[in-house]
């Protein structure tokens, strides 16, 4: 499974002498990072076409903020399995607890400029998701398993990130494992409630899922429908901060970067491995 990343791309791109660029890292496990992508001379750049990356130093992030901190060795591996991914060495240098996945940014700016909390969700978030669910013809509860609330841009004003899982996360020995949808109307989603003015309070839903007839194992695979925010960070050094949200699929997993450009939520990176 090879994700497409609608981005403008850099042929032979390098960041070994690049002090103003940044770095986007995805931590699997301990000993598994693998390069998300790029961003340098104003634009994201995809990572299989990075052609070097030097020695730096990352800091590592989870959905509410920085859990630790790494040293990247530098250089990149192409693995066998999805050969469009590029491998690089990290260590983590505090020994603590860590839920994975996690991300790690090097990056010459402050890459969380404003606190990412998470919050009981109250009956009127519910509904929200309840509407969307409406929308999509499925009838289960809405099943709030994230409630983030930032200021993504600056502005003054809140953002409420949210993600909806049923079945909820799982997660064993520090990592979060996607779940296979088990009957009809299962879901995963991610959505945002952002205030455009004092008075325009709008949803923006990034990412959902659904399993939406009986799989019997005759076509297709199961659908995993884990849907989850991954971390908030400013991957671009504007002060303003993206989303990354995670997805799980049949013996696969993927990262989507997503950057609110006045009017809308787009992506702006990609990255998935799956067989």
């Amino acid at each position: 499974m090879q994700k497409i990343w609608s981005v403008v791309l850099v042929l032979g791109f390098s960041v070994a002498q690049a002090p103003q660029g940044a770095v986007l890292l995805r931590l699997n496990d301990a000993g598994n990072a693998v390069v998300v992508g790029a961003y340098q001379g104003g634009r994201f750049i995809q990572a299989e076409k990075l052609t070097r990356l030097e020695a730096r130093r990352y800091q590592v992030f989870g959905p509410l903020g920085r859990i630790n901190q790494a040293q990247g060795a530098g250089g990149l591996k192409t693995p066998d399995i999805c050969d469009w991914n590029r491998e690089t060495p990290l260590t983590l240098l505090e020994r603590r607890a860590m839920q994975y996945p996690a991300y790690a940014l090097s990056a010459p700016w402050n890459p969380q400029p404003r606190a990412v909390t998470s919050f009981a969700p109250a009956a009127a978030h519910r509904r929200v998701v309840a509407a969307e669910l409406a929308r999509l013809n499925i009838k289960k509860a809405p099943n709030i398993t994230q409630a983030l609330r930032t200021d993504l841009d600056g502005d003054g004003r809140e953002e409420v990130i949210l993600s909806a899982n049923q079945p909820g996360f799982s997660i064993g020995e520090g990592r979060v494992e996607g779940r296979y949808a088990q009957e009809v109307g299962d879901y995963g989603l991610v959505m945002v409630r952002k205030l455009l003015s004092d008075t325009d309070l709008r949803t923006f839903v990034l990412d959902v899922t659904h399993l939406d007839k009986p799989f019997d194992g005759t076509e297709g695979m199961p659908t995993v429908i884990t849907r989850r925010i991954g971390a908030i960070l400013d991957l671009d050094g504007d002060g303003k901060m993206e989303i990354i949200t995670e997805d799980w699929m049949h013996e696969g997993v993927g990262s989507t970067v997503w950057r609110w450009n006045g009017r809308q939520f787009v992506k702006v990176l990609e990255w998935g491995c799956g067989v």
